[in-house]
């Protein structure tokens, strides 16, 4: 039975696109430049690898000095500026109404992590884990486990949505089921319908078994339909995004 949901961030939650993400502090002439500098090496702020201050600062060095202070506002606020995917936001809000467990795993930097209860629907989850502050990235078996260890849920009872393919098929890997999130949280939806028998209750939901290794094996339950109904608000005429310029967390 579905007891649990994971979202990715960038691309599920908030829109993810390096070029916008750009465009909101700096002037258009100096997007190119700006942006082949902050993102020459993001895989390392994902991974935790990179100090994110140190980052900052030697981006700055290396852009325009007459870009500083683009450069710090950049820093200090992009994930703060991602639009809302809205229609996965009203979802979320409705899978927690019905006693599912919903939790976040993205590939960001420590910043992100520090600064993620700024965004409200993140402050409404059961359990957020980012990459950088564990030194793992998805789509790595371990952040997988991890995930599944610190959340105390159980893979076969678990849906992982990304935008990113790898991503999910890392998911599957290590016995969770996954969704490649579209755009279209229409067809999301109806995949949790398809995959729930009933909504479980909350108490059902945190007192289910807490197993605290991975699975190797994936069960799909038979849908019973009772969750379609509280789908059944989600636009079918969700707005596809465009496809980002760079990865997406």
């Amino acid at each position: 039975m579905l007891r649990n949901v994971i979202f990715d961030f960038g691309g599920v939650v908030c829109e993810y696109n390096t070029d916008d993400i750009v465009r909101r502090f700096f002037d258009e002439a100096d997007c190119a430049q700006a942006k082949a500098v902050i993102y020459r090496d993001w895989a390392a702020l994902d991974a935790g690898t990179a100090d994110y201050p140190a980052y900052a600062a030697e981006t700055g060095r290396l852009l325009p000095e007459r870009l500083a202070e683009n450069v710090r506002r950049f820093f200090r606020d992009w994930y703060v500026t991602l639009p809302a995917i809205e229609d996965n936001w009203a979802l979320i809000a409705r899978l927690k109404a019905r006693g599912f467990g919903v939790f976040l795993l993205s590939n960001a930097p420590t910043a992100f992590a520090e600064g993620v209860d700024c965004i409200p629907i993140l402050r409404a989850m059961d359990g957020r884990l980012i990459s950088a502050s564990e030194r793992l990235v998805k789509p790595d078996a371990a952040i997988y486990r991890l995930a599944l260890e610190r959340f105390g849920i159980r893979a076969e009872e678990t849906l992982f949505i990304d935008d990113t393919p790898a991503n999910v098929e890392g998911a599957i890997r290590c016995g969770l089921l996954g969704h490649v999130f579209d755009g279209d949280t229409s067809t999301l939806a109806r995949r949790i319908a398809e995959l729930t028998r009933e909504a479980p209750s909350r108490s059902s939901a945190s007192a289910s078994g807490r197993r605290r290794r991975c699975s190797s094996t994936t069960r799909r339950p038979t849908s019973k339909a009772r969750f379609a109904a509280a789908c059944s608000g989600t636009s079918s005429t969700a707005t596809r995004r465009p496809s980002p310029a760079a990865s997406r967390n």
